[in-house]
């Protein structure tokens, strides 16, 4: 099973990569730049190196310029991979000794057919695979590094080129710029993440709402039963006073009756309001312990006042929390939802074939 190293600093084009390669049937290892790529020829020797022509830190070109420097790594076949092949970036590859160029994004099998092709050569060989071309002949890298949409025609004798630095330099601020978003994405997903977390601790603290409101509407009824009790306390007491004053007369009338001569009428009387001052009394008892009970009543209530003052405060805090929450995850999203939308715009950029850079 031929072992592959991809070397690319977009973790697409790795994971891309990868995929088609494992499903021909070959082992793949992955480098996420040019520096980490050499570090791995350092102890490794795979059978076929890809690498990208732009990278952060080395470029494909010096990659391939240390693999060709390496005794036991000059003869491993190494293909450049860019978004741009034009005269230019053949130039280099060939300078380097590449064995070809291919286009980003890949059509189709177009790495597989590729790897496999220049496997099956470097088997039939001996000498490296792409040697610098002479007079009339056309060299490896334009033989093999057409595209669909930028073939490279073989010429002899000298060329014209022109410098790419501008384009290049470009290409290094939007995958740095892609890099930034990327961070910026993570990091707003965290956000929401988060925020979710506060939101659902929010939807608990809504449940505990519910639960208090109930709790408060049972408060009122309790309220309304204690004003109920506070109207018939209210009223005991209008007869206490009735009956205290009646209970004056009486005593009133009783000492009367008792200086007056004694005649067998007046005895009569005196029994007879003897008789209702005692009941008068044993009313009055009543009502004294039924005074004492609504009294008690009465300190109940203001404790309940006071409870339910306290959970009434709770209550408005706890809303005011959610609905701050809710907002601020409204616009965490709608951050997210932007960086995403330019990412997505960036990459579309990068990646557009550039006809005439």
């Amino acid at each position: 099973m031929p072992k592959v190293l991809v070397a690319d600093d977009s973790i697409t084009v790795r994971k891309v990569a990868e995929r088609l390669l494992t499903e021909a049937g070959m082992e793949v290892a992955l480098a996420a730049s040019g520096e980490e790529a050499m570090a791995y020829l350092s102890t490794e020797h795979p059978d076929f190196i890809i690498s990208d022509v732009i990278m952060p830190d080395k470029s494909g070109y010096d990659v391939c310029r240390f693999v060709r420097a390496q005794v036991t790594l000059a003869d491993t076949p190494v293909l450049l991979i860019s978004g741009i092949v034009n005269d230019e970036v053949n130039r280099q590859a060939e300078s380097c000794r590449a064995n070809g160029v291919l286009k980003k994004p890949f059509q189709g099998a177009s790495l597989q057919d590729r790897v496999r092709d220049i496997l099956s050569k470097q088997s039939e060989k001996d000498a490296p695979a792409i040697a610098a071309p002479s007079n009339g002949e056309t060299s490896v890298v334009d033989r093999e590094s057409t595209s669909d949409d930028h073939p490279t025609v073989a010429t002899s004798g000298p060329k014209a080129y022109r410098i790419t630095e501008e384009q290049l330099q470009s290409f290094r601020e939007s995958a740095t710029k892609i890099k930034e978003l990327e961070d910026l994405v993570n990091e707003e997903k965290a956000k929401s993440a988060r925020l979710s977390e506060q939101v659902e601790q929010s939807a608990q603290g809504q449940s505990r709402i519910g639960e208090m409101e109930a709790s408060l509407a049972e408060y009122q009824r309790k309220i309304e039963d204690l004003s109920a009790q506070a109207e018939q306390l209210s009223g005991v007491e209008r007869r206490n006073r009735e009956l205290e004053s009646l209970v004056a007369e009486l005593r009133n009338a009783s000492a009367d009756v008792q200086s007056s001569p004694p005649s067998h009428g007046n005895h009569a009387t005196v029994s007879e309001l003897q008789s209702l001052l005692s009941d008068q009394q044993q009313r009055l008892a009543e009502l004294a312990r039924e005074v004492m009970t609504h009294g008690e009543s009465g300190e109940r209530f203001k404790a309940l006042e006071t409870t339910l003052a306290e959970e009434q405060t709770r209550a408005s805090g706890l809303a005011s929390r959610c609905t701050d929450l809710e907002q601020e995850l409204v616009r965490a999203n709608g951050r997210l939802e932007e960086c995403t939308s330019l990412l997505e715009k960036i990459g579309r950029l990068a990646s557009k074939p550039e006809d005439g850079r």
